[in-house]
């Protein structure tokens, strides 16, 4: 039931987009079909970006403060009207997890700092994962980009939205609403996590979040995604221990309950809480999550699903390219598969679980093998599950395919290089690639949202709050 408009693919080309580097950033805006929910119908066609809706809040400036000498932007425009950096050395996938942050200053958007008992940045490095140089002022510029970009009060009610003005007439779907709660609990933006939360709160239909709402605020389908509420469950135990107090708990399990009981089937992640729901999409799959709604919810269960769907992403997983597809038995990855290799890297970081390295290690040498030694080169999407070759390589669009590449490689020290180059990519595009579409400037909310995540774990500030 869920479709995703994929008319086009996505390539990086380091040659299309001044460099990779390059401080012209790229000439045009490239039209990125990317995630419009689940339903029945056939999705709404993406047009271009749009201007951001009244109700959004005007950017305001942040001050960063130094950690080390090493920049990621790699001698380009500068990223931020602050010259320091809070960069971190890059870690060994070996030893305890270690915080290597110092606190910066971030004045949000919406005129507030970062508060909670996990102060962005956090910048914790597990055990297990290598991480790159990071600067802490490019993230929180990043974030306030992503949060003028593509949320609004407009239509909202008290809340506030995140919206679609790329693709969906500015219309807001639940996965949308569930990425703004992860940012916001992660940046510590607990103004902004609170004005998202009341809008979910609006659109729940039997404890879950209606996938599809109007720009008025009107709801088009009442039906769940699964994905979606799972990472609004997620994000809400994580708001309980940043902030604590208010329902967030209380909410969230009432979410895990309903999504066991309404949105899993034989242990795996359905489409949603509809009549004929079935097992489609393996990135709907977060076993990273399982331990933690296991002990939060008090089912143990929960482990059982985060077994079973490592078990689906063996049987899906091409032995030679080690890529997932989209849906299960397909033969392309594009961006609904993207996920994919994200939630499998969050995972190997937090927990070193061997069942994530055995998936990373061929999907990632493929990634490796298409970036080719002029990164991003023939990264691409979308990739013939078979032979990793790009179907119909377009426009770069370095946020859907490579913040979740750069996440899966970071499970090995032998990939430094390919994260390193990762991550300036995509704080290259936070002010020089104008054209890109990510960060909220052209409304793309899908990969925007994603390359806001990746930023988050490599930086360290994407981590389990219930096991710091």
């Amino acid at each position: 039931m869920r479709t995703r408009a994929q008319s086009l693919s996505f390539v990086f080309a380091a040659s299309l987009c001044a460099g990779a580097f390059g401080s012209a950033g790229c000439s045009s805006s490239p039209s990125n079909p990317n995630d419009v929910g689940n339903g029945s119908s056939s999705p709404t066609t993406r047009s271009g970006g749009s201007s951001t809706p009244s109700g959004a809040p005007s950017t305001t400036s942040q001050a960063g403060s130094t950690q080390s000498t090493t920049s990621a932007n790699n001698g380009s425009t500068p990223l931020s009207s602050d010259s320091s950096t809070s960069s971190t050395s890059t870690a060994s996938s070996s030893g305890s997890s270690t915080s290597a942050g110092s606190s910066a200053s971030c004045s949000f958007s919406d005129g507030a700092t970062p508060t909670g008992n996990f102060l962005f940045p956090q910048s914790k490095h597990g055990s297990h994962c290598t991480y790159p140089a990071t600067n802490a002022s490019q993230i929180c510029t990043a974030y306030k980009n992503w949060y003028n970009g593509i949320t609004t009060t407009t239509g909202a009610g008290s809340g506030r939205r995140v919206y679609d003005a790329s693709n969906d007439s500015s219309n807001t779907t639940s996965e949308g609403m569930g990425y703004g709660m992860l940012i916001a609990v992660y940046m510590g933006d607990k103004p902004a996590f609170d004005a998202f939360l009341t809008y979910v709160s609006a659109h729940l239909s039997n404890g879950l979040m209606g996938w599809h709402s109007d720009p008025n605020g009107n709801t088009l389908d009442p039906h769940s995604a699964t994905d979606a509420d799972q990472d609004i469950a997620w994000a809400l135990i994580m708001a309980d221990k940043q902030w604590g107090g208010g329902n967030y708990l209380s909410t969230a399990k009432s979410m895990l309950s309903q999504i066991k009981s309404s949105e899993i089937s034989g242990n795996l992640p359905t489409e949603g809480d509809f009549s004929g729901a079935t097992v489609k999409y393996p990135d709907y799959a977060r076993p990273d999550y399982g331990a933690t709604f296991a002990a939060v919810s008090g089912d143990s269960s929960w482990s059982s699903v985060a077994s079973a769907e490592y078990s689906q992403f063996q049987s899906q997983q091409n032995k030679s390219t080690g890529l997932v597809p989209d849906t299960n038995g397909g033969s392309t990855v594009s961006s609904e598969g993207s996920r994919t290799p994200l939630h499998i890297g969050i995972d190997y970081c937090w927990h070193g679980t061997s069942s994530a390295s055995s998936l990373l290690s061929p999907m990632v040498k493929t990634f490796v093998s298409l970036a080719g030694s002029s990164y991003p080169g023939n990264l691409a999407l979308s990739l013939t599950v078979s032979n990793g070759s790009a179907t119909t390589p377009t426009s770069p669009a370095g946020d859907i395919i490579g913040g979740p590449a750069s996440v899966a490689a970071m499970y090995d020290a032998s990939n430094a290089s390919f994260v390193t180059s990762s991550y300036k990519l995509l704080a290259s595009f936070i002010t020089v690639a104008t054209g890109a579409g990510i960060y909220g400037t052209h409304g793309d909310y899908f990969g925007s949202s994603l390359a806001m995540q990746a930023f988050l774990v490599m930086d360290g500030d994407f981590i389990d709050y219930t096991s710091p």
